[in-house]
């Protein structure tokens, strides 16, 4: 990976021999076929300020929540290292959402399968490689989104409390949208 501009972050490449390495390797090639796809390296994200507001919020909705309190692992693909790059140096924003659609809402969309991540990368024209985040998502108590949605619907039975995230189907969600930055870390950038 090139990293020739200064990064806000430490990207530190994973020994393919760790334990680590082949957790996110597994997970990835859960729905990725090993017959047409081959991860490079995967690293770990490490930027302090990004880490320390992320764990604000999950304290915060660990407080708040209790047993109904989500943390999820899931992927977000990128279509270029521009992409890569701002996202280890700010982290995901919700406010760039619509370049592929936006039919749960506009917020920054993540998947628990590789496979439909990887539908949003596009391979680099110096090296044909692909990259897709792994990130710890703090998705909370959720529920069906919608096209339009700029923040969670409002809870059922509590109209002043909002819903943390949404989803394509709340009964086996596949697909989660975020609507605030501090709920999302980018915790391992997979290069295949």
């Amino acid at each position: 990976m090139d990293t020739e501009n200064e990064l806000a972050s430490d990207i530190i490449a994973l020994k393919r021999e760790s334990a680590e390495f082949r957790e996110v390797e597994d997970h990835f090639f859960q729905t990725l076929s090993r017959k047409y796809y081959q991860i490079n390296r995967v690293y770990r994200v490490q930027n302090l300020n990004q880490w320390t507001t992320f764990e604000k919020k999950r304290n915060e909705m660990k407080s708040r929540l209790g047993e109904e309190f989500h943390e999820e692992q899931l992927f977000h693909g990128t279509p270029d290292f521009e992409t890569v790059f701002c996202i280890c140096n700010q982290s995901f924003d919700c406010r760039v959402s619509g370049v592929h659609g936006t039919l749960y809402g506009d917020g920054a969309y993540f998947s628990k399968s590789a496979s439909y991540g990887n539908n949003f990368t596009q391979e680099s024209a110096a090296n044909q490689q692909r990259f897709m985040f792994r990130g710890s998502v703090l998705v909370g108590r959720f529920t069906k989104g919608s096209e339009g949605l700029r923040r969670p619907p409002a809870l059922a039975d509590r109209h002043r409390l909002l819903y943390d995230s949404v989803v394509d189907d709340p009964r086996s969600p596949s697909i989660f949208v975020i609507f605030q930055n501090d709920q999302a870390y980018p915790k391992h950038l997979i290069e295949y």
